[in-house]
């Protein structure tokens, strides 16, 4: 009864005794992915920059909403917000851009009338919505 005193090593990875053929390795399982990064759901879908044509194209048609209001943003304001960033940055938007238009529209708001200042909050906030990523 010696050969039950002795503990069996086991031969993982190892050629037996009477044959060539190795033991395979026991399986383990595979490593779980990383979670999804969120999706970018602004108007760069995940790109650095977005031609302002394409930009154009997009804010095409009925008046939008502006977030946290009940009040519309009509097309031509939001044409006339793509002519701005046309004149200012070229044919195409880079994401960095986006704090500096945003700045510039906060200065247009200096000493203005309270329905004009109104006007432009409104076009901040739609824009905020627009263009950030991440949201």
């Amino acid at each position: 009864m010696a050969l039950n005193d002795k503990q069996q090593q086991p031969l993982v990875g190892k050629t037996m005794p009477d044959s060539t053929k190795a033991v395979p390795p026991a399986r383990t399982a595979p490593p779980k992915a990383a979670p999804a990064p969120p999706r970018d759901t602004s108007i760069f879908g995940g790109k650095p920059y977005v031609p302002i044509r394409e930009i154009q194209n997009r804010w095409r048609g009925p008046s939008r909403q502006v977030p946290g209001t009940g009040r519309l943003l009509s097309e031509k304001d939001r044409f006339a917000i793509t002519e701005r960033m046309e004149r200012k940055y070229g044919s195409y938007l880079r994401q960095r851009d986006i704090p500096g238009l945003l700045k510039e529209l906060e200065r247009d708001k200096s000493g203005k009338s309270p329905e004009v200042r109104e006007q432009i909050d409104d076009k901040i906030r739609w824009l905020k919505g627009e263009l950030e990523p991440g949201k």
